[in-house]
């Protein structure tokens, strides 16, 4: 289980990452002048924990580098929140990174700007909406994940009615497994949990702990025996 919801220091983590992982010109020129860009735009803009902004662009590209997506992917996920939270536009982003980088920015952005008038319209409405971004392109939605993954993380710093379990839980958490990207949806359930049963998770904190410490211990001690078997043999 995932339960820190620390950062780390994802900026340098990010810029290290950038070098690498690309050794094509082209594609690392794409990927930093990204990072170069939104750390420019988010300058002086802070998330709900007190750490600057930029630390959620890098955080959702580090996911997304680790996972392997190509270079406009990973310089997308770095401007997602550009045309969004700052005075730059879709018209600069095609200017500066090509129409591929752009339609990805924004399909994420019309993600985030979806408004739902009822409970029951949100759910059918947010289904609609993410078959369609992924019928579009699915880098959209494996974008969204990781940007939610992040979001998740770093939870704690959000107000209750903020907290975005619940919806995680039932859309995005669902359409991480149907992807195949099993590591994202299980980090998912285990930080939903935490918000939405946080009795059930600790309980399960701690005995998951005690149980892992004694399959290691049954481990070890079967090496000692085999060890020993070996050394009489």
């Amino acid at each position: 289980m995932n339960s820190d919801g620390k950062s780390g220091n994802a900026v340098a983590e990010a810029r290290a990452k950038i070098e690498a992982t690309y050794d094509n010109e082209k594609d690392k020129k794409l990927v930093t002048a990204a990072y170069d860009y939104a750390e420019k735009m988010h300058e002086g803009q802070k998330r709900a924990s007190g750490e600057p902004y930029f630390v959620h662009p890098c955080a959702v590209a580090n996911i997304l580098m680790d996972m392997g997506l190509d270079a406009p992917t990973v310089a997308a996920a770095f401007l997602h929140d550009v045309v969004e939270d700052t005075p730059a536009t879709e018209e600069d982003i095609r200017e500066k990174f090509g129409e591929e980088v752009e339609e990805l920015v924004a399909g994420v952005t019309k993600l985030n700007k979806i408004v739902f008038e009822s409970k029951e319209q949100e759910e059918a409405e947010n289904f609609r909406k993410i078959v369609v971004a992924m019928a579009k392109d699915i880098r959209v939605i494996i974008i969204k994940l990781a940007d939610r993954l992040h979001n998740m993380r770093s939870l704690a710093y959000l107000s209750p009615e903020r907290q975005q379990a619940h919806e995680t839980l039932e859309i995005y958490t669902p359409l991480a497994g149907r992807l195949g990207i099993s590591h994202v949806k299980s980090e998912l359930e285990d930080l939903c949990l935490k918000y939405i049963d946080p009795e059930a998770y600790q309980y399960l904190l701690v005995h998951i702990n005690e149980k892992l410490s004694e399959r290691r211990q049954f481990v070890a001690d079967i090496v000692e025996q085999i060890k020993d078997l070996m050394k009489a043999d």
